[in-house]
Formats: structure tokens, C-alpha cells, sequence
């Protein structure tokens, strides 16, 4: 039976196993249909196609568009295929096209989609009676499509911001950071509504443009698990992270922190176990190995995303760390809200964030400031709890998809047409 109602969704990446801007709106196609609205995907041509959903995957125009997308594809097939290992002899032809156009023009490769985005966005709202225009993801180029989209076909819209549009390092030149400011201006004063992932990033939006009353804040959520988990029993305190580690968000002060628990503690080095699942930048593995006692990190390395959030099981408590960054005080990590629907204790390392801090502590976690005086503390504690048996049950986690779901489609529905 054909559907008799529509949206599209914008977003460049889509259907990308370990990228969490497109876990976002992954998560969600399917509970848009649930609650009657058919997704119709736009997505970027690097990514692979859903075959559950209508998805229109489009090219960039550019030399480094193309460079970029087919680089993906090739990564995809994985680091031992002949495509990959070919990959520079593959993509000869373009470089001096490649070479030329960066001589010129300094902008992101990604914002070469937006064309193609347009004219694709164009005929599908021909094709489709769409009751709204949803733009999601990472990048911003998704927004710059559905506001073309918008005035020409007069449709509701809404633009969620997953992470702050700018920010010290969200350009890499004066001309790209220009148009980021007038991707957020448009956003705010023409879709009808602008969603921020959290409160703080919503009041500096609204700082910046001067003006305030289109956004609204919609935290994200994850999917739900159906069974309580059943921990794993151990003589180790276990310790897991999942998600990359490097750069801002490293493990330096934690094990500052780690250093002043054993000096007050030593009996803590035989307990604990810190298990790290994900990318770890080679900052990181030079601390690990410069600590005293690195053979209490465990590496895991990257793993499909099904198989990290059963490894969170075997945890005793899950630990989170914010960048020591300004951004931080403006985000709350997607991972939060996986960690946060197995209701194992979490540890987090926050920085500058009353908002995540509030959050946690409203559910009996565990968060923290990032200093190594206020880790060793949070350590400490947790690792007498534990050898009390004493640590309270977190609470259920209110942050769903569906909950997510729900109140996009309410914002959506004041101004909505039905087909």
C-alpha cells in the first residue's frame, strides 16, 4: 500500500557503521515510518545504499568531491582489497584537476554536493507530496540544500544541528567560515524550526545572531534495549571505553588522575582493568606506554557497532570523555546515550558541561571534572563501591528514539500539509 505521507531527509552521511552523525538519523527512519511518515533519504554517493528505505544517493562535482567519495568507497572495501591498494594509480587521472581547484578555492570537498543535492532534492519534492523537509548530519551542506528546497516549494522544514556550526576550528579558511555564518543565519530565521542537541548550544546560536524564539533543543536519545542486561560477574573492576581516543579527547588526564588514585591506593592497580574499544591515536598509545602500570589497558580496536554494545556487558562501569575544548561546553557525545541505555555506572569526564553534568547525576551516574584531583576522587569511590557491592543501580534512561521521534514530528506538525 503506498504511504499517503512523505518526508525527506537530508543528510550527507547515512547508513556509515561507526560514524556517529549517521547513527543519528539512522536510528530514526524506521520509528518515521512507525508513526506514519515515509522517509525519503537523500544521501551523499559514498555511503552505502539502504535497502529498506528509499534512498537517493547523488556524486559531488568536483575533482576533490569525486577524489573524496570514491576514497570512501574504496576504504569500504577494506585495507587489503586491490581497490584500496590501487587507489592512487585508480585516481590518477584526477589529480591534476584535484591540484587546480585547490589552487583556487580553500572550502570544504563536501560542500561540492550541494548542486547536485539541489537539483536531486528538486525533483524528488516533483515526485513526492511531502508533509516536511527534515536536513540532519554532521555537515552543514544539508541545511544549505533543504533552504533552496524550502523556498522554492514553500514546504515546512527542519534543520537539526548535531554539533555547533561554528566553533574555533569549524573552517579552515575565512571564505568557508563566511558561509558557515550564512548557512546558521539562514537556518534560524528561515526553517521552521532549528534543533540544537542541547541547551547550551541553542543559547549560543541565538547569542551570536542576536536574536531568539525558532529554536528548540531535542536530545537524541538511543535505542531502547528490550531485556535488562545481565552483567558480567568479575574479580576485575573493568573499565571500558568505546569510541576514538586522540587529539582533545585523550587519556591524558584520566591517567594524571589514575596516578593520584594509586598513590592514595595501590591495592587499585590489581583490580582495575581499562578496556579500550575504538580508534586510539598514537598520542594516546605513547601515554599508555609511558604509565607505570600500561598493562592495565587493554586496546580492542575498532568493532562493528552491535558488537561494541555487547562488549559494554562485560563492564563494570563505562567511561566517557568530553575534549578539553570550548566545544565541549556545548555538546553531549552520541555515545552518551547508548551508555546510558544499558544502565551500567558511567564515568564520565566532563568538561565545562552543568547540562551532561546534571544529566548523569539525575540517573546515579558518575560524572566528573576533568582534573586529575576530581578523577582520583570519582576512581576512588567508584572502586570502593565496588568492593562494597555498593554501587546504586542507575535509572532508566528517559532519552529514547522514539522519544526523539515524537517530538520532531510534533514541531513538524504546526506547520505541516498531509498528501
Amino acid at each position: 500500500m503506498k504511504p499517503s505521507k512523505y518526508i525527506l531527509v537530508i543528510s550527507y552521511f547515512v547508513n556509515e557503521n561507526g560514524m556517529a552523525c549517521s547513527h543519528h538519523i539512522d536510528d530514526r527512519l524506521a520509528h518515521f515510518r512507525a508513526a506514519g511518515y515515509e522517509p525519503v533519504v537523500l544521501s551523499s554517493l559514498c555511503v552505502p545504499k539502504l535497502h529498506n528505505f528509499l534512498h537517493f544517493r547523488v556524486p559531488s562535482v568536483s575533482p576533490s568531491g569525486l577524489r573524496f567519495e570514491l576514497r570512501q568507497l574504496f576504504k569500504r572495501k577494506g585495507k587489503e582489497s586491490l581497490l584500496w591498494k590501487a587507489r592512487n594509480l585508480i585516481l590518477l587521472p584526477l589529480l591534476p584537476f584535484y591540484a587546480l581547484e585547490r589552487m583556487f578555492v580553500r572550502i570544504d570537498t563536501i560542500w561540492y554536493w550541494l548542486s547536485p543535492g539541489v537539483w536531486k532534492g528538486k525533483n524528488l519534492c516533483k515526485k513526492y507530496n511531502f508533509s516536511f523537509i527534515y536536513s540532519t548530519g554532521g555537515p552543514a551542506v544539508s541545511h544549505s540544500i533543504a533552504y533552496q528546497l524550502q523556498q522554492k516549494f514553500k514546504l515546512p522544514w527542519l534543520a537539526e544541528v548535531q554539533d555547533p556550526l561554528i566553533h574555533d576550528y569549524c573552517a579552515n579558511t575565512d571564505q568557508e567560515l563566511q558561509r558557515l555564518k550564512r548557512v546558521e543565519k539562514e537556518t534560524y530565521q528561515h526553517a521552521d524550526r532549528m534543533i540544537f542537541l542541547t541547551q547550551q548550544a541553542m543559547k549560543s546560536t541565538e547569542a551570536r545572531l542576536g536574536t531568539k524564539g525558532n529554536g528548540s533543543v531535542v536530545y537524541p536519545g538511543a535505542p531502547a534495549i528490550q531485556q535488562q542486561p545481565s552483567h558480567a560477574l568479575s574479580d576485575h573492576f573493568i573499565l571500558g571505553h568505546f569510541g576514538s581516543l586522540g587529539g582533545v579527547r585523550n587519556l591524558q588526564q584520566l591517567i594524571l588522575g589514575l596516578e593520584l588514585a594509586l598513590q592514595h591506593n595501590p591495592s587499585l592497580i590489581d583490580i582495575l582493568k581499562i578496556t579500550l574499544y575504538g580508534n586510539v591515536g598514537d598520542d594516546d598509545r605513547a601515554r599508555i606506554d609511558s604509565f607505570s602500570h600500561h598493562d592495565i589497558f587493554s586496546l580492542k580496536g575498532i568493532v562493528p557497532r552491535e558488537d561494541a554494545l555487547r562488549a559494554m556487558d562485560n563492564c563494570n562501569a563505562l567511561l566517557l570523555i568530553q575534549g578539553v575544548h570550548d566545544i565541549s561546553t556545548e555538546t553531549i557525545p552520541s555515545k552518551v546515550y547508548e551508555y546510558l541505555q544499558t544502565e551500567i555506572p558511567i564515568l564520565a569526564l566532563v568538561h565545562k558541561n552543568p547540562e551532561l553534568t546534571q544529566m548523569l547525576q539525575s540517573m546515579n551516574h558518575f560524572p566528573t571534572a576533568t582534573s586529575p584531583e576530581a578523577i582520583c576522587e570519582t576512581l576512588l569511590r567508584l572502586y570502593k563501591n565496588f568492593c562494597e557491592q555498593n554501587i546504586v543501580a542507575p535509572k532508566t534512561s528517559p532519552y529514547t528514539i522514539d522519544n526523539a521521534v515524537q517530538q520532531i514530528i510534533s514541531l513538524a506538525s504546526r506547520n505541516m500539509t498531509t498528501g
